[in-house]
């Protein structure tokens, strides 16, 4: 089953812990990357957060933003960064002098400084984390049930997308294939006709060098094998695309491969028709290219 790697989900949750948002938006990625923000006060949280969504998020980038509303149950303690307040201490003296003020009643109060941010921080014991994750887990979870929804519904047409187009490659490669063994017979014929254009009336056409000539010209041209092998990448493709997990390389890959196959045909194959098809088959396969960096 093909699943995109872009989309967006919403979820709610409240309990006695406060009430909770989760968002999570997704994108196309090489890897699989989660990135979470939350309030600084739930960082203890973030490992589990990414576990649930690391179990069905397998390719892409996933951007997570928690937010909460409501005070923190338990025992609270209020934490102080003197570090930061005596920076910020030294930077408003700087500013005074940089800016030339030094009259009395300008000096910051400790009171000011306790409003800058995260000099004071309130934090809960590590016991109330339990019950924090209990009600904030329904949000992401139904964050990441939307976010999966949004995600097989795209997959489903990109899928619809890809078989339409490799029912067209699969056209493509039998008309190359039927008319592959043409192309030595229309090529003999050309030869005949140039070589009694040429020879002196009478002369008979020497059909040993004849023989060689043609057999040279099959093997140089002869795409039997690329065909063979392309019909079989689109049988291994349309098995792909019906696979559970993430697939996205996988096609990515067979494409590839398909692609070069394509690209012989078309160098080895000195026939027009071959040649016209052999572009067609280019255009829909670099398309399909392009759908796979969405696939996960």
């Amino acid at each position: 089953m093909v699943v995109s790697m872009t989309g967006f989900g919403r979820g709610k949750s409240s309990g006695q812990t406060g009430q909770y948002l989760c968002e999570i938006r997704s994108v196309n990625h090489r890897y699989s990357e989660i990135v979470a923000r939350m309030p600084k006060e739930l960082n203890s949280l973030e490992d589990k957060v990414k576990t649930v969504i690391g179990s069905r998020v397998l390719r892409g980038r996933a951007d997570v933003y928690i937010s909460r509303d409501g005070l923190l149950p338990g025992k609270k303690r209020v934490l102080v960064d003197t570090d930061l307040a005596s920076a910020y201490h030294r930077a408003f003296i700087e500013l005074q002098e940089a800016i030339g003020v030094s009259e009395k009643g300008t000096e910051i109060s400790v009171a000011a400084l306790a409003e800058f941010p995260e000099v004071l921080m309130v934090s809960a014991d590590e016991a109330d984390f339990d019950a924090i994750w209990s009600d904030m887990e329904e949000a992401v979870t139904l964050a990441l049930a939307g976010l999966m929804r949004m995600r097989e519904f795209e997959g489903r047409q990109l899928e619809r997308d890809f078989a339409q187009r490799l029912d067209t490659v699969n056209q493509l490669a039998g008309s190359v294939a039927e008319r592959a063994p043409q192309v030595v017979t229309e090529y003999r014929d050309r030869l005949i006709k140039r070589l009694e254009e040429i020879l002196p009336e009478g002369t008979a056409v020497d059909e040993d060098r004849l023989t060689q000539e043609l057999a040279y010209f099959a093997d140089r041209s002869s795409i039997a094998e690329e065909i063979v092998r392309l019909e079989s990448h689109i049988a291994q493709l349309r098995e792909t695309l019906e696979d559970d997990g993430s697939v996205g390389r996988k096609i990515d890959f067979i494409l590839q491969e398909m692609l070069r196959e394509v690209n012989t045909i078309g160098a080895k194959a000195s026939d027009a028709q071959i040649g016209s098809a052999v572009v067609d088959l280019k255009v829909e396969l670099e398309k399909m290219r392009e759908q796979v960096q969405n696939i996960e």
